[in-house]
């Protein structure tokens, strides 16, 4: 198969008989010219050779994304907000870099502030109804990533602090996210730390030496493995696999030295061990 043409691949492609076009996909796949042959043909009159063509530019631009997150990952060249974004990117695949882009913008110009400050960061953040999940939908995987957020107010407190972070930075006023009793929260340039869970009110009465400013890379370790929580808690199969490859490979690891479902690592006692894939019945 691998001397077939470019126009072989593509009859097969469209072929009524799925055999034919997954045998096709799976060989164009492992090609490293896959984007652009997807983009020579993406404008096919047949409206199935179209379709499968379309899932090949999908599975491609993943693939891309993916890539691009995990060496600016390596390369410790990615802020948590530009990592917030890429994610949201890998997780929903109906946006576009440019979609997405615009309705970051959006929400950003209709979120001036004529005199920064906390009390006015607060009023605008409450009437955007920002605020985390509730209790029975705590990890809804969508309330993890922008659209969703954007969309409704609805998300994790992390993610939340990472918009109104954005809010204040578009202000031209500081904003740092910071880890207090297990807790995300907003310390504002007043000295003030506003509460996602608590709409917003600042946090009254507490110990100055038990805050812990967060760093880029500290906040985007969290964020991950947050997300490959939820995937599990979740029920999201698809998703987990998704995350789980990329955290193995920032880790120099693979998805088999993961816990079930995904891998042979089982937990006995105090010790881990791998049962080489056989497992109990």
């Amino acid at each position: 198969m691998e001397k077939l043409s470019d126009d072989t691949l593509m009859t097969l492609l469209e072929d009524t008989d799925t055999r034919s076009s997954l045998a096709a996909m799976q060989f164009l796949l492992k090609r490293d010219d896959l984007e652009a042959l997807v983009a020579a043909h993406q404008d096919e009159e047949n409206p199935r050779l179209r379709r499968r063509i379309q899932q090949l530019h999908n599975v491609a631009r993943l693939r891309r994304r993916r890539v691009e997150f995990i060496e600016a990952l390596e390369a410790r060249s990615m802020t948590f907000w530009q990592a917030v974004r890429s994610l949201s990117l890998i997780f929903d695949q109906r946006y576009s870099e440019m979609a997405l882009d615009e309705k970051i913008e959006e929400f950003l110009k209709a979120s001036r502030m004529r005199q920064p400050s906390s009390n006015a960061l607060t009023r605008l953040l409450v009437k955007k109804n920002f605020e985390p999940p509730r209790y029975n939908e705590m990890f809804d995987l969508e309330t993890f990533f922008l659209p969703e957020t954007l969309f409704s107010g609805c998300g994790q407190p992390l993610l939340l602090c990472a918009l109104a972070k954005q809010v204040c930075h578009m202000n031209n006023w500081g904003g740092t996210i910071v880890l207090y009793s297990g807790k995300f929260m907003l310390q504002t340039p007043e000295g003030k730390i506003l509460m996602p869970e608590e709409k917003w009110q600042p946090l009254q009465d507490h110990d100055a030496t038990r805050f812990h400013v967060c760093s880029d890379q500290e906040l985007i370790h969290t964020y991950l493995a947050q997300i490959e929580a939820a995937c599990v808690i979740d029920g999201q199969p698809y998703d987990l696999c998704v995350f789980s490859r990329m955290m193995t490979a920032h880790c120099g690891g693979q998805v088999s030295d993961l816990p079930y479902p995904l891998g042979t690592l089982k937990f006995e006692g105090n010790n881990c061990l791998h049962d080489g894939g056989k497992g109990k019945k």
